[in-house]
């Protein structure tokens, strides 16, 4: 607080609300891995939950990403903890993408971040496992849990999660 007002407060006060929010996600996760969350359902369209993740990042240059609503439909979940697998999914695309934008798509009732870069070496549930990370991820920062955090916040609310390959895109 008693840093003068200048772009770098702004920073650095949005790196500590992040930090927060990390450590209320965490606790969120540990609930819901106990079985002891229950899911707070509620009705939110795509363009909702999509809104909700990004404000989750901490982007600087918005043209890192290209939002493409194609249909803008309606979600019964707990937007918390989609909101977070969501986040997840971009911050994923945005570290390990060679090429940017990252593009989150939405159309025909599914939602699709998709980035260029090379081909997963592994199947997705080699990825899902909690700490496991790729060879292509030593250069960045995380501790594996990303894609595990999705893959348990999707089954909890019995929705699918699948990735594929196509035109040097990594589309999951």
């Amino acid at each position: 607080e008693m840093i003068e007002e200048s772009k770098y407060k702004t920073i650095l006060n949005k790196a500590l609300s992040q930090i927060d929010e990390m450590t209320s996600e965490l606790l969120d996760i540990e609930r819901l891995n106990a079985d002891q969350s229950n899911l707070h359902l509620v009705t939110f369209n795509t363009e909702t939950l999509i809104s909700e993740s990004l404000s989750r990042l901490f982007i600087q240059d918005e043209s890192k990403i290209e939002v493409i609503i194609e249909s803008n439909f309606n979600i019964h979940a707990d937007k918390n903890y989609l909101s977070i697998a969501l986040k997840n999914l971009i911050d994923n695309a945005l570290k390990y993408g060679i090429q940017k934008p990252v593009y989150i798509v939405a159309k025909d009732g599914q939602i699709f971040v998709k980035s260029k870069g090379e081909e997963l070496d592994k199947p997705l549930e080699f990825y899902c496992e909690a700490f496991t990370q790729g060879d292509n991820s030593r250069n960045q920062a995380g501790y594996g849990l990303g894609l595990s955090l999705v893959k348990r916040i999707l089954d909890k609310h019995g929705f699918g999660f699948s990735y594929y390959y196509e035109k040097e895109f990594n589309i999951f």
